[in-house]
């Protein structure tokens, strides 16, 4: 493993206090990771909610994308846990349609946020 991500989902379960579920201890926090298959790809992956932090770590095949040479771990990182987030919130929740505005009152956590608006015809404004 290359890098994995941290993020305040990771501090929550830490301290026993995730929204609707309870931590079993003992466990390894980690959600995302940066890595390498055995075959040599470099790739970033969901691990299914714990182990990301530990030297090594397994994924089902359909969490795993191929990362491009032209990201670095970081954004490979976030693109994976909070702009799929970003992306659920304004394509599937939000159903964000051209034209429309949308206000990201915290950007930090939805970084991608506004670049995806405007490649679909909308505007955002970040604060």
């Amino acid at each position: 493993m290359d890098s994995a991500g941290v993020n305040y989902a990771d501090t929550m379960a830490l301290d026993d206090n995730y929204p609707g579920a309870r931590t079993a201890l003992p466990m390894i926090p980690g959600t995302e990771v940066v890595g390498r298959t055995p075959d040599g790809r470099r790739v970033v992956a969901i691990v299914g909610g714990t182990g990301g932090y530990a030297e090594q770590a397994v994924a089902d095949e359909s969490m795993v994308h191929e990362v491009p040479d032209n990201l670095t771990d970081g954004e490979a990182l976030a693109l994976i846990g909070q702009g799929v987030t970003a992306w659920h919130l304004l394509r599937t929740a939000g159903r964000l349609s051209p034209g429309e505005s949308v206000a990201i009152p915290a950007a930090a956590g939805a970084a991608p946020g506004p670049s995806w608006c405007s490649s679909r015809g909308s505007s955002a404004q970040a604060g």
